[in-house]
């Protein structure tokens, strides 16, 4: 079985890389005055996005060029195999077995709590999130016409933690009809204990 290579770093300049070319001057890539004001500077390191630096897994570039000898890239559709590996991850890593109708298809994180937005809230009513946090999750809010309530986590002893308190104050509102609850959090890097999430929960 091959291994991932974690020691070399591929110089991703003038790849296209959204996460590079945003601070570099002059690139090709780079389509904007203001970008090149603001972050013209070799030096700078890219951290805002979650884009490894590392090249993909063996088998992720083994089946994709699999696939690719295919030859055709129309739309596709889930097959068993997809149901069967979401079902086979969470009974494997959180012993919950999953039933295969729970599961609905979207493009994304973001996408998907547009919908359940969408779905759950109307416009003018509450959603409650935790900042800091991924900024999606407020424009999502946003766009979709409700309003955003803050649990704001707090800072202390050089680790964030839920107010619990305040959350049990601001979730008692009826205008609120949904929180976002992130775990891992980002961009805290918390991952939430169980007596944490039951108390979220309760």
């Amino acid at each position: 079985m091959k291994t991932c290579n974690f020691d070399t770093l591929p110089n991703r300049r003038g790849t296209g890389s959204a996460k590079w070319e945003f601070i570099h001057e002059g690139d090709q890539f780079n389509q904007t005055d203001r970008t090149d004001k603001k972050y013209g500077d070799e030096r700078l390191l890219p951290l805002w996005v979650a884009d490894m630096d590392f090249r993909s897994p063996p088998a992720v570039v083994e089946a994709l060029t699999e696939r690719a000898r295919h030859g055709i890239f129309g739309y596709t559709a889930p097959t068993n195999s997809y149901f069967t590996a979401v079902t086979n991850w969470m009974q494997r890593r959180y012993n919950w077995r999953v039933e295969r109708e729970w599961i609905l298809q979207t493009p994304g994180v973001v996408p998907a709590i547009n919908l359940l937005i969408q779905t759950f809230v109307q416009p003018g009513e509450k959603v409650l999130i935790q900042r800091p946090v991924y900024y999606p999750f407020m424009n999502a809010i946003k766009n979709n016409g409700a309003e955003i309530v803050s649990n704001s986590l707090r800072y202390e002893n050089g680790r964030y933690q839920m107010d619990f308190g305040d959350l049990a104050e601001k979730a008692a509102d009826t205008a609120v009809k949904l929180a976002i609850l992130c775990s891992p959090h980002n961009p805290v890097s918390r991952v939430w204990t169980r007596e944490e999430l039951v108390r979220f929960g309760e």
